[in-house]
């Protein structure tokens, strides 16, 4: 009896009833192996990032990155030696037993280490999921196991109102990462017996490595924009459900236009136009946004025609293949966020997707449209989820009482003084601190550095009671928040002059209507590390000559330098007051939260603002302790 060819069984013949059950479990599987290895690679980089080599040299924090990420490029050693008869179970229920330690062990050492772990282990199954769809004729499920797991991981993050699964602590966090990894390990248990037994496919190999050879830049080009929550969110203007549905759109139509086998003329020209659209700054914002569909679609096609089966003579290295398209991930990576996003690698990077797949082979349509109904549903589920909101509260109506409670806190991204993360902490901390006006450094809206989160749609979420402004300051995806109980009427945003550091910095401010007048309330975070006090004093300069000695005003943020510094001394000689110091703690330190050893957050007023009240709050939740004061405008 011949073997069943998943490649040329449409759905409707007679030969579908004996295809789907042995594509359904290989969909399955290579869908939640992609929305684990999403999760794997943000937590590897993020682990690097903010806990094994934070405040390193950039340079070397690329260096112990790559020596941790090259262990999972190295992954035919491992299969050679540990794979046993059947390495992408193996390797695929390491990674699922390692996913759930690592959302169920936290801490400074061994989150970093399981995030390595799943990282690693991640590398390793994914070439030999790669090799089973070859051996078993159904390398052109690899297109759509990416697409749906995408969109699964984009769902996921939608319910989750712009955080993910692996930057959540707690028992909800272990259970979804258990049920997850518990899926993943049964789809693979049921794959490998499902289907005629694996066996040599001519060309099926060469196009494998192709695909896995492309696969590297057309992730990065969905990590970065097409698929990223927080970077769709600020394209489009829209809240975190429009965000998400347009994300989820395009990729469901990248599914639908697999059906489609465009000539190899064709598909030049579409990759070209992909390669104008994303040129930076040629699309409006409106129109960039609904740019991203057709964009999704015509990459999925490209990456479609590279995982196409060849000729009966060629061949392909499906292991060094993955490694090479794996390293262009990382690099790619790095070199985007060395300039902290760099929009012309977008372009770039799909015209290599677009080169990947102009080999003559025509790529194999995709017709299992059957098993794309779970995603389907789980993406309406995520959705809805995204509109329940967290409480019934509303901001107060307006004007705002002349006596303010202010609060400041550097939220270190989302993670603790351990590097391990930590937002619900954060949220509770805010939560706790019942302020009227609420000052945020370190926010990211999207960073694959920092787990690739939207905290900005996470904090609107969770704090229903306030307006929540967001001031990008490097790049569009990483800046300060202001958090007011009260209308605000104008707000903006300003950069400082770039120094010496070559880290853009600036500060968020606004307008806020009291029953005292206007307050002027800002958030600002200086530049960092020792040996930039010229940028520092160059940065106080700048926020005196905003603030102009304007009444009824509130300066707070992170200003990295001590009471003594020359930064400080000039705000303070200029007019402003440091509220913590007239209530005795100005020399109550605020930098490391774990073991204090320096005083670094402020927060200042006009003089005509009296001081009520000020506290420095001991928690762990960030690496910087935040500062509470209240005070009466006059």
């Amino acid at each position: 009896m011949p073997t069943p060819e998943l490649s040329r069984s449409p759905l409707g013949n007679r030969r579908a009833a004996t295809v789907l059950p042995a594509a359904l479990p290989l969909l399955a599987a290579g869908t939640l192996g992609i929305w684990l290895g999403v999760h794997s690679f943000r937590s590897l980089i993020a682990m690097v990032v903010w806990n094994v080599a934070e405040d390193l040299p950039a340079s070397q924090m690329g260096l112990i990155a790559l020596s941790v990420y090259s262990l999972g490029l190295a992954a035919w050693i491992p299969t050679r030696f540990l794979g046993g008869p059947r390495p992408v179970w193996r390797f695929g229920l390491l990674l699922a037993i390692l996913t759930v330690a690592r959302q169920a062990l936290p801490g400074e050492v061994l989150s970093p280490v399981f995030s390595f772990a799943t990282g690693i282990m991640w590398l390793w199954w994914l070439p030999a999921f790669w090799k089973e769809l070859a051996l078993r004729r159904a390398i052109q499920l690899a297109v759509p196991s990416v697409l749906m797991g995408l969109a699964l991981q984009i769902a996921g993050q939608a319910a989750m109102h712009g955080l993910d699964l692996n930057m959540l602590r707690g028992v909800w966090s272990i259970l979804g990462s258990a049920v997850l990894a518990g899926a993943f390990a049964g789809a693979i248990r049921w794959a490998g017996k499902s289907g005629a037994p694996p066996q040599p496919v001519a060309g099926g190999e060469a196009g494998a490595a192709w695909g896995a050879l492309a696969l590297g830049p057309f992730l990065f080009i969905q990590l970065t924009l097409l698929a990223n929550l927080g970077r769709v969110e600020t394209i489009s203007g829209w809240g975190t459900t429009g965000a998400a549905a347009t994300i989820l759109l395009s990729l469901l139509a990248g599914l639908a236009g697999l059906a489609w086998r465009p000539s190899r003329p064709v598909r030049v020209v579409l990759g070209a136009l992909v390669v104008i659209l994303l040129a930076p700054g040629l699309l409006p914002s409106w129109l960039a946004t609904w740019a991203l569909v057709p964009v999704q679609g015509v990459l999925a096609l490209e990456l479609a025609a590279a995982f196409s089966p060849a000729g009966s003579r060629a061949r392909g290295r499906i292991y060094s293949a993955n490694s090479t398209g794996a390293l262009l991930l990382f690099i790619l990576m790095f070199v985007y966020y060395s300039r902290y996003g760099w929009p012309l690698m977008w372009p770039v990077t799909a015209a290599l997707v677009a080169l990947a797949g102009l080999r003559p082979e025509s790529p194999a349509a995709f017709r299992h449209w059957r098993s794309a109904i779970p995603v389907v549903i789980v993406a309406v589920v995520g959705l809805g989820m995204s509109l329940v909101p967290y409480s019934r509260a509303f901001p107060a109506g307006g004007p705002a009482p002349a006596e303010l409670k202010v609060f400041n806190y550097n939220i270190h991204n989302g993670f603790d003084t351990w590097s391990a993360p930590a937002i619900q902490g954060i949220a509770g901390a805010i939560e706790s601190a019942g302020a009227d006006l609420v000052s945020l450094q370190e926010v990211n809206r999207g960073w694959n550095l920092s787990g690739g989160v939207d905290l900005v749609a996470y904090l609107r979420w969770r704090f229903p009671g306030y307006y929540v402004i967001y001031g990008p300051m490097n790049g569009d995806l990483w800046g300060n928040v202001i958090m007011s109980r009260y209308p605000v009427g104008e707000w903006g945003s300003e950069h400082f002059t770039l120094g010496k550091s070559d880290f853009p910095r600036g500060f968020t401010w606004a307008k806020i209507p009291t029953s005292a007048g206007e307050l002027l309330f800002v958030t600002t975070h200086f530049s960092a590390y020792e040996g930039y006090d010229e940028d520092r004093i160059s940065q106080s300069t700048e926020l005196l000559s905003f603030w102009q000695n304007r009444p009824r005003s509130v300066i707070a943020g992170d200003f990295n330098a001590r009471p003594g510094d020359a930064a400080i001394k000039k705000l303070v000689a200029g007019g402003l007051k440091d509220v913590p110091a007239e209530h005795g703690l100005g020399e109550t330190f605020t930098y490391s939260a774990a073991a204090p050893y320096q005083r670094i957050d402020y927060i200042f007023s006009s003089p005509d603002v009296a001081s009520v009240s000020a506290q420095i709050p001991r928690t762990t939740n960030s690496d910087h302790l935040p500062v509470a004061a209240t005070v009466t405008l006059r």
